[in-house]
């Protein structure tokens, strides 16, 4: 792909989760989380706009009595879910 492109100067769209294809092949990145667009710009650059903030979220098999979990600030729990940055 990176040979064709070279080449022919096409634009080449990929799909992957896959980072080392991404980043052998793309200078541009988009990245979609959920159809809303969270990022749009040069592969180096996108540490710098991503990196700030994680969200962990977990999915309990059964209820899990809110006591029973510790947390820092910022997290969401509702027995099946948490969620926090």
């Amino acid at each position: 792909m990176k040979y064709y492109n070279e080449q022919h100067r096409t634009t080449i769209i990929l799909t992957s989760h896959y980072m080392k294809d991404i980043e052998d092949l793309c200078k541009r990145t988009i990245i979609i989380n959920d159809g809303r667009l969270v990022f749009d710009g040069d592969l180096k650059r996108i540490d710098d706009v991503l990196n700030d903030t994680k969200i962990i979220q977990l999915k309990f098999k059964q209820h899990v009595a809110t006591g029973q979990l510790q947390f820092t600030e910022g997290a969401s729990i509702d027995g099946f879910h948490a969620r926090w940055r």
